[in-house]
């Protein structure tokens, strides 16, 4: 369980912040872990109203140490709503979603050295179609560690 508050000071983006989180872990053996998290946030900004905010969020990951001998793997899938306050807004914009599932695989190649490939789909809907956008993003990482 956590709370949180951040202040921005900016002409434009002036706000203040509010976030709740509550997260929980669920090993299921040595080997397999599940991790839940849901948050709940709202933006205000000072000299925008219009653009004042809440969201939630829900996630569930996936975490397998031992998938083969040196390979682990990460799943994910998240779920996010966002609520503007303002009426013109609401109604031009609805409440938008975007919905998130990610994957991950890492090849530990020795005692050092590991090789990561990721890949992350997003898909955001809204009532207005310039807020709706839909992306991709690879991965492709090795790590050294000492």
């Amino acid at each position: 369980l956590k709370f949180g508050s951040m202040t921005g000071y900016s002409n434009t983006l002036d706000n203040s912040s509010f976030t709740f989180y509550l997260d929980q872990m669920y090993s299921l053996d040595r080997e397999k872990l599940f991790i839940f998290l849901f948050q709940y946030g709202t933006t205000d900004y000072a000299n925008n109203p219009s653009e004042n905010s809440s969201s939630m969020t829900f996630r569930v990951d996936f975490v397998r140490s031992q998938l083969w001998e040196k390979f682990s793997l990460s799943l994910g899938l998240m779920y996010t709503t966002l609520s503007l306050e303002d009426a013109d807004q609401s109604a031009d914009r609805g409440t938008e979603t975007t919905f998130n599932p990610s994957f991950g695989l890492t090849w530990n190649m020795g005692r050092h050295f590991s090789l990561s490939f990721s890949y992350d789909y997003s898909s955001k809907s809204s009532t207005n179609a310039e807020f709706e956008y839909s992306k991709s993003v690879y991965g492709l990482m090795g790590t050294y560690a000492f």
